[in-house]
């Protein structure tokens, strides 16, 4: 995980890496987890995934996950 000063310096490199390899990039500050890059294709599950949450008024993504299995039967 680069640092947000490594970040900095390698940042076209991580989006190509994001992009054409599909990798998900964790940037760091302190030595904790601070930001991510990731592929469009990768924000826009998430974003899916947020408006499921909100439909279907859940509080988490294991809530939903049960409610669709319930809605399955």
């Amino acid at each position: 995980m680069p640092t947000i000063a490594e970040a900095r310096q390698t940042f076209t490199d991580l989006l190509g890496r994001a992009h054409y390899k599909g990798e998900r990039i964790d940037i760091t500050r302190r030595h904790t987890p601070y930001a991510a890059i990731v592929s469009v294709e990768d924000r826009e599950k998430l974003d899916d995934v947020d408006k499921l949450l909100r439909e279907w008024k859940c509080a988490s993504l294991e809530e939903l996950r049960e409610r669709l299995k319930a809605a399955k039967k």
